[in-house]
């Protein structure tokens, strides 16, 4: 990497700006922007531990995250099911039929399950086929193209041999697999994933404010589009929901809504370990009538330079400690992925999967009466 950062004349824009096809320059910080938010690189450019281990993969940076931390909180298979799926094309023929469309949309819901998602759709449709006993006969009853299937199943045979040679053994490794029955600890890591490319709303309020200030709402072809919760204001204090891709609908004007494609839920304790930098500013004291000053338990919170949340210290002060055990949890992992963390680290650890599984289960059609977001959720 280079050494030095921003304007520096060995910064990494200024060295990548030196090729003999450059990229855009917007493009090239909108991409230190990235790495930088899931943190695979520091405040000044310096590659992390975390960079280091994803560069070995040939992937997606975020998707590289997904498998170092499905594989740290022992639902491995799982993200890996996720990186291959979400790395290729969707399975589900398109529809010749308007009958055939509502067949289709059945099927995408059944194999939703609990936490409607497009990408928990897509890991698990890829699971029941690799289960299948004829696989054929799966595909054909289910509108999918088996082919489609098949080079996924080849793409996920690949990146596990890759996660083999970097010492991630996913085959053999039982602690790294030792979660696959958790789904909403995998919904979760998947939803984190996707940052930063998630949209936020607030109480009443029913579309989403993505990360590059566009307004959004979920698109109709997305299985999240089916939950009532998504279609009516937010009921929450705060909501997120992380997409693949960000379209303009055809026909729209100028300065409609845009529309989230390939959609999943994010609690909000998920959205706060996701995130890379956290500014913290202190809310003005109040004076009241009688002259007495009362200051504020809360804080203000700036996320990634784009998101303001105001909360708690108390709670602040949980999540930043979460943080930290996280960040450390996956500094030592990567260096060794078959040393087995410190005793009171795998403790930690367990009691952030507990947490954040219970918060990503507050949005599961069966844990949800609206629009919630879960216990906990730091207000407006």
């Amino acid at each position: 990497m280079a050494p030095g950062a921003n304007d520096d004349d060995d910064s990494i824009k200024n060295f990548l700006l030196k090729a003999l096809d450059p990229p855009h320059p917007l493009s090239i910080l909108n991409g230190i922007k990235l790495l930088q938010a899931i943190r695979c690189l520091d405040e000044n450019e310096n590659i992390t531990i975390l960079g280091e281990t994803i560069a070995k993969l040939p992937l997606d940076p975020r998707m590289g995250r997904l498998l170092l931390l499905g594989s740290l909180m022992g639902c491995g298979q799982s993200a890996l099911a996720a990186c291959a799926t979400m790395g290729y094309k969707e399975p589900f023929i398109l529809p010749v039929s308007e009958a055939q469309r509502t067949q289709i949309n059945s099927v995408k819901r059944r194999f939703a399950g609990d936490f409607p998602s497009d990408q928990m759709t897509l890991v698990n449709t890829y699971k029941n086929y690799v289960a299948s006993t004829n696989q054929k006969q799966f595909c054909d009853n289910l509108f999918i193209s088996r082919n489609v299937l098949i080079m996924t199943h080849e793409i996920a045979q690949q990146m596990s041999n890759i996660l083999k040679d970097v010492g991630m053994d996913l085959r053999s490794n039982r602690n790294m697999t030792r979660n696959e029955a958790n789904q909403a600890l995998i919904s979760a890591l998947i939803g984190m994933s996707l940052y930063p490319d998630v949209g936020y709303r607030r109480a009443d309020v029913k579309s989403f404010i993505t990360e590059k200030g566009k307004k959004a709402k979920i698109h109709p072809s997305s299985v999240l589009s089916k939950m009532a919760c998504y279609n009516k204001p937010c009921t929450a204090q705060l909501e997120f929901v992380g997409f693949g891709n960000l379209i303009l609908p055809n026909g729209a004007e100028k300065g409609s809504n845009m529309s989230m494609l390939s959609t999943s839920p994010l609690c909000t304790f998920g959205m706060f370990l996701s995130c890379g930098s956290m500014k913290v500013k202190a809310l003005p004291a109040i004076e009241t009538a009688e002259g007495v000053v009362v200051v504020s338990d809360e804080v203000s919170v700036l996320i990634d330079d784009w998101l303001n949340v105001n909360m708690k210290k108390s709670e602040l002060g949980i999540i930043i400690a979460c943080r930290e055990v996280l960040f450390s949890a996956i500094h030592d992992y990567a260096m060794n992925p078959n040393q087995p963390l410190p005793a009171d680290v795998i403790l930690s650890l367990n009691a952030i999967i507990d947490v954040l599984a219970h918060e990503q289960g507050s949005l599961s059609s069966s844990g949800r009466g609206g629009g919630g977001g879960g216990e906990g959720t730091p207000r407006k």
